[in-house]
């Protein structure tokens, strides 16, 4: 494992330890300002970020930053960590333990990403890809399904979208799970065979995906648009966009 990725299991372990320290969920929630973003800033979010960039710096990563709560810092460099250092919010005040910290090192675009990292933070078990040497689940390396066994993920209000219903079709279970880059690193290590965020009320910003979708692709999986073209975003935390991720490419041929 790179010397990058064993920094980011410290900050996730740090954002662990706090989160168990800090006061009951009541308090998490409490509304802190507006994000970059354009959503509420939640005070369990601040924390998260807080000791992530604390870590930036003080380990003078070479790198730009593109976060909810800060949106783009510009550091003067060519490459940018996008993160959410808390991924799931409600999840983690409902005491669900699937929520995550999400970090990807990418160039201008998602597609450019070289290095994902996932870690879910009720316990800490992470996964990582690195561009051209695969993914890993802790240390074992992890690809997609080979299968389609119609274990889907769907964002709510699925069943009223065409395509959803389209999909549904192929499904056997279905569950609704709330944390983008776990359900993508989960279909990247075979558990579930789609991750679909379909319909106008479920968009999707860069920082909730590219650390998940990097993974995913390393691990053998495909990431479109909702019309089945090449899932990409830019460095702007306001874009919002619908998302498909499947774990094979027989899967895709059904739905588009």
């Amino acid at each position: 494992m790179d010397t990058i990725f064993e920094l980011f299991v410290s900050v996730g372990i740090e954002i662990m330890e706090k989160i168990e320290e800090t006061e009951s969920p009541p308090s998490w929630m409490q509304i802190t300002g507006m994000g970059a973003d354009g959503t509420p800033t939640r005070y369990i979010d601040k924390l998260s970020e807080d000791i992530f960039l604390k870590a930036v710096d003080e380990n003078d990563l070479p790198y730009n930053i593109v976060s909810e709560e800060a949106g783009f810092i510009d550091r003067h460099y060519e490459k940018n960590l996008v993160v959410d250092p808390l991924d799931g919010t409600f999840n983690a005040q409902a005491g669900i333990p699937f929520y995550s910290i999400s970090i990807a090192i990418t160039g201008s675009t998602i597609t450019d990403s070289e290095k994902g990292f996932v870690m879910n933070l009720s316990n800490g078990e992470y996964f990582y890809s690195d561009k051209g040497k695969g993914a890993y689940k802790l240390s074992r390396k992890i690809r997609t399904s080979g299968e389609s066994r119609g274990h889907f993920s769907f964002s709510s209000g699925y069943a009223s979208d065409p395509l959803g219903k389209k999909l549904l079709k192929h499904a056997t279970k279905i569950r609704t799970l709330g944390c983008a880059s776990l359900e993508l690193a989960t279909l990247a290590s075979g558990g579930i065979d789609l991750v679909a965020y379909i319909g106008k009320n479920n968009l999707l910003r860069n920082i909730d995906v590219a650390a998940g979708i990097a993974i995913v692709r390393e691990a053998g999986g495909i990431v479109t648009e909702k019309d089945g073209s090449p899932f990409d975003m830019d460095m702007n935390v306001s874009t919002r966009k619908n998302m498909l991720a499947f774990s094979n490419e027989e899967l895709l041929k059904v739905t588009f």
